[in-house]
């Protein structure tokens, strides 16, 4: 497990090596953790990391916040190489397991990366998701609205037209709207013009 940071001085320095279990929490908790991480969103047991027949695992402790590759951790998951962890708000990692046949392209990941990542989650699912839902409702809402409005004023200026057309001579338009649609349409928009 490789540290990722913004500084380029201190990116890649930390190198944790992994245990068949290891343990991954603060440093006050009530049992020994094997990577000791304070800060704002480390739980005091955040999560555990397996290696299992030469698979590395990871598992979310209750309530801890973890993601990999951008998204939250929310049950067992198995590790490839060159994921992306995110332990809090401010441990950004990158885990080696390579194997037979791995293809290394993932080991660009860096902390850019694993930041844009997390930074995209976040769009898609937390508070701004909610809020782009609701703004879209109440556009629609407002736009159905706006659309009934101008329906009803349709209506009543038609109304209007016709009680205009009903009160013309026998020989006028009114007779022009019995003989054809065509026609009707033709001196409604002719009329609405004046």
């Amino acid at each position: 497990l490789i540290n990722l940071n913004a500084d380029p001085a201190l990116n890649e320095m930390l190198v944790y090596y992994l245990k068949e279990v290891t343990l991954v929490g603060r440093t006050s908790s009530d049992s020994s953790q094997d990577i000791q991480l304070n800060g704002t969103g480390i739980s005091p047991e955040h999560c555990v990391i397996e290696v299992e027949n030469g698979w590395v695992h990871i598992s979310p402790k209750p309530k801890a916040k973890t993601y990999i590759n951008g998204k939250l951790l929310e049950d067992r998951q198995k590790l490839k190489h060159g994921d992306r962890i995110v332990m809090g708000n401010n441990y950004f990692f990158r885990i080696n397991c390579a194997r037979p046949g791995d293809r290394h392209e993932s080991m660009n990941a860096d902390f850019d990366l694993a930041q844009k990542e997390l930074a995209a989650h976040e769009l898609h699912g937390n508070a701004t998701e909610v809020e782009l839902k609701k703004l879209s409702e109440k556009y629609l809402a407002e736009k159905e609205g706006a659309l009934e409005d101008q329906r009803n004023i349709y209506e009543q200026k038609f109304a209007e037209l016709m009680d205009k057309l009903s009160s013309m001579p026998a020989g006028g338009a009114f007779s022009l709207i019995a003989k054809s649609r065509k026609c009707h349409v033709i001196t409604m928009r002719h009329m609405m013009r004046n």
